[in-house]
Formats: C-alpha cells, sequence, structure tokens
C-alpha cells in the first residue's frame, strides 16, 4: 500500500512540473508582447530530455545501491535535485517572463535540467510501478497522478490567478515543498521491509549496465514487431502538431486560460471517468487498434477546431462573449483531452505488457518505448512554429493533418499484426 502511495505521490510531482514547463510557462510566455511563433518552437526544447531518455535508461537499471534499493537509488537524489531547483527558480521566474527583449535562453536552459531531472525520476518510477502492478492498474496509477498533478499546476493555477490568489512564485514554492514531502514518503518507505516482487528476474541484482544496453539491443535489433511499433509511435503524433500554435491564436483572440479553466474545474470529476474507461480498455488485447481509432477520432476533431477557430476569427475579439463560440470551445477541449487520456493510458498499458516479458530491463523498456513517442511528439512542437511562422497556421494544420491521416493508413493493417506480443515477430531467441 505503502508502495502504490508513494508511486501515486512521485506521478503526481511529475504532473505537477509537466504542467507547469508544457502548459503554465509557454502560455505565460506567449503574453509578453514580444513573444512570437519562434519562441514558441525554442521553448519546445525543454521537452527533450523525455524525448531522449532512454540513454541514461540503461544507467538506471544497471548502477545502484543495494542496500538501498534499484529504484530508491535515483529517486532519493533526483526528488531532492529537483525540490531545491524548483525553490530556486521560483526567485527568478518573473525577471525572465517580462524581459523585453524576450530572451528564453537562461530560462529554457534551468528547465531542460528540471526536466531531466524529471525523466530520469520516471525512469525509476515506471519501473516500480510496472514490476508491482498490473499492466493496467499501473497505467491508472500513472494517469491519475499525473492528471491530478498537471491540473493543479496548469487549470486551477489559471482559476486562482485570475482571482488574485495565486502567482506563478507561489506555484513553483508549492512545488518545491511537495517535492520534500514525496522524498520525505520515499526515506519512510525505505525503513520498511521491501516487499516481494513476483515478476523480476532471477538475475535481477546481478544484472549490470553492459547487459542493460545488450538486452535492450537484442530486442530492438531481433524483433521486427518491435521496430514496426516504435516507427508507429514515432510518426503518428503529428496528426496533433498543431495545437500548440493554434492555441496561441486562440489566446490572442481573448480565449485566455483564467477564462476557462473554471469549467475545466468543474468538469475534472468526469476526467476520472475517463480514466476509469481508459483502464478498462488498456485491460483489452487489440491496443494498438485502438490507438489508431483514436489517433483518427483526433483528426475529426481537429477539423472541427479548425473550423471554429476560423468562425471566431471573423467574429474577432467578440467571440469570447458569444455562448455559442464558448461552448463549442470548452467542448471540444474537453473532448480532445478525453481522447489524450484514453491515449495515453492505452499507450502505458502496452509498454508495460512488453516490459513484463523483460523484467529485469523493465525500466529500460518502458522508457525507451515512451522515449520514441514522446520524440515523435516533440518534433512536430519544434519544426510546425516554423512552419506557421512562415506560411501561417493554415499551411500548418493542413501539414499536420494530411501527413497523420496517412501515417494512420499506412499503418492500418501492420499495427493489427503487431500489438499480438505472442506472435513470431516479437521473438528475440
Amino acid at each position: 500500500m505503502l508502495d502504490a502511495f508513494c508511486i501515486f505521490l512521485l506521478y503526481a510531482l511529475q504532473g505537477s512540473i509537466q504542467g507547469v514547463v508544457f502548459g503554465t510557462l509557454p502560455l505565460l510566455v506567449q503574453r509578453n508582447p514580444a513573444s512570437t511563433d519562434l519562441h514558441i518552437s525554442q521553448f519546445s526544447f525543454v521537452g527533450y530530455p523525455f524525448s531522449f531518455k532512454f540513454l541514461i535508461a540503461p544507467l538506471v537499471d544497471g548502477i545502484f545501491i543495494a542496500r538501498v534499493g534499484r529504484r530508491e537509488s535515483w529517486l532519493l537524489p533526483l526528488q531532492l535535485l529537483s525540490a531545491i531547483m524548483l525553490g530556486w527558480l521560483s526567485t527568478e521566474i518573473v525577471p525572465m517572463l517580462e524581459a523585453s527583449p524576450l530572451d528564453l535562453t537562461w530560462l529554457i536552459t534551468l528547465l531542460f535540467v528540471l526536466v531531466a531531472f524529471t525523466a530520469a525520476g520516471d525512469i525509476a518510477t515506471d519501473a516500480w510501478a510496472a514490476t508491482r502492478m498490473a499492466d493496467a492498474r499501473a497505467s491508472m496509477c500513472q494517469s491519475v497522478g499525473l492528471a491530478l498533478g498537471s491540473e493543479a499546476s496548469a487549470t486551477i493555477f489559471f482559476v486562482l490567478l485570475g482571482r488574485g490568489l495565486m502567482d506563478i512564485t507561489m506555484l513553483l514554492r508549492i512545488m518545491s515543498s511537495l517535492g520534500f514531502v514525496v522524498l520525505t514518503c520515499l526515506i519512510f518507505q525505505m525503513m520498511r521491509p521491501p516487499p516481494a516482487v513476483a515478476n523480476e528476474d532471477e538475475d535481477d541484482d546481478n544484472i549490470g549496465v553492459g547487459q542493460v544496453v545488450q538486452r535492450i539491443w537484442t530486442l530492438v535489433s531481433r524483433s521486427p514487431n518491435m521496430r514496426w511499433y516504435l516507427l508507429f509511435s514515432f510518426l503518428s503524433p503529428v496528426i496533433t502538431g498543431h495545437t500548440g500554435v493554434l492555441g496561441a491564436r486562440y489566446q490572442a483572440l481573448g480565449f485566455t486560460p483564467e477564462i476557462f479553466s473554471e469549467y475545466d474545474v468543474y468538469l475534472f470529476p468526469v476526467s476520472f471517468l475517463i480514466m476509469g474507461l481508459g483502464g478498462k480498455v488498456a485491460a483489452r488485447k487489440s491496443l494498438l487498434t485502438i490507438q489508431s481509432w483514436i489517433f483518427m477520432a483526433q483528426l475529426l476533431l481537429s477539423v472541427a477546431t479548425l473550423i471554429h477557430f476560423h468562425r471566431c476569427q471573423k467574429m474577432g475579439e467578440g467571440a469570447v462573449q458569444d455562448t455559442t463560440m464558448r461552448a463549442a470551445y470548452i467542448c471540444l477541449n474537453q473532448l480532445n483531452g478525453s481522447l489524450g487520456t484514453i491515449l495515453f493510458v492505452v499507450k502505458v498499458a502496452f509498454f508495460n505488457r512488453i516490459s513484463q516479458r523483460h523484467a529485469a530491463i523493465a525500466g529500460t523498456v518502458i522508457t525507451f518505448c515512451a522515449s520514441i513517442s514522446n520524440l515523435g511528439g516533440m518534433w512536430p512542437g519544434t519544426l510546425v512554429p516554423l512552419v506557421s511562422n512562415y506560411a501561417g497556421v493554415n499551411a500548418a494544420a493542413a501539414l499536420c493533418l494530411v501527413s497523420g491521416f496517412l501515417v494512420q493508413i499506412l499503418f492500418w493493417r501492420k499495427v493489427r499484426q503487431v500489438e499480438d506480443l505472442d506472435v513470431a515477430g516479437w521473438e528475440i531467441d
């Protein structure tokens, strides 16, 4: 029970950091009159540690202090460093956001390091969850923790910001305090006898970094289905690659987070129902088929969102005051969020299924799969704003939607072969 609670808190803190770095701060940067699409592109670089964390995953799985614990050896120092950095950043963030001309170099560097700490901790947390819970339960625990943390640091923050009850400095201080609370829980957990873990390999304690690298390389090089799956994960997210620049255009029309975050808070309980639905869906066997259908649904919603945006653009600043436009905006955002939640749960469940067949390197397997998926979500966020800056948001959206549709068509039959882990294409012997 304490293990589950610690895992939940770790994911909640990770979610709050991701909510601030990928949600709150980019929106605050866009409020600076000097900000452009180029700044959006630059800011996307802070997310790349999650895309390349597989490079350090073998170290996390292969280097540890046995007396401290395989996962705890990494979680303890990383939580301490993250808490300290959040506390320090709270004293420096406001001048960085309000600078004119806007120079994000130092802020991006600091956030890049913070996200790197979070990504490394995520490796250990993912492996911890995978070896102590069923795949569907582990993905549910991760989803709930990340969702709560993200909602608190983004949605609830903007509600309180709009009422003058909180600012970014206070939020970062609260997150720093939460980091020390999580650290205390981990220390307390270490004082208890470790539980028996049934699904670890017998040689788990003897595996080193070289063996971890060799095993993950063997999995990728000898399993054609693994390679097909990684390619599918890398290319599919392009279908929503234009959402960042479109969000900036919406904010320029007056659709600010302060106005709509309160609706998100009221509707937040619905997200738990969506997570529950995601957990049930994640227990099914055809997880990649489900992912394909979700991507196609996201495409349709993206088209509807573009139509809504153009109507709002014609109405000008009055669009945000129009009841129909506001209601449509809320519904579209909620539907997109619900699809994203279910997609995330399904992805994590599939990662866990693969990792459970390689328990000694579970952290590396999950991390490698997640990194490729994250990289697939990051590169459009870097390149699409550049396209939008020179060719316009319509060209950027068209590029993403057409590319995403072609990816789904090309992989439509292949994913149905790859999703069965018992077929020959997954064998590495």
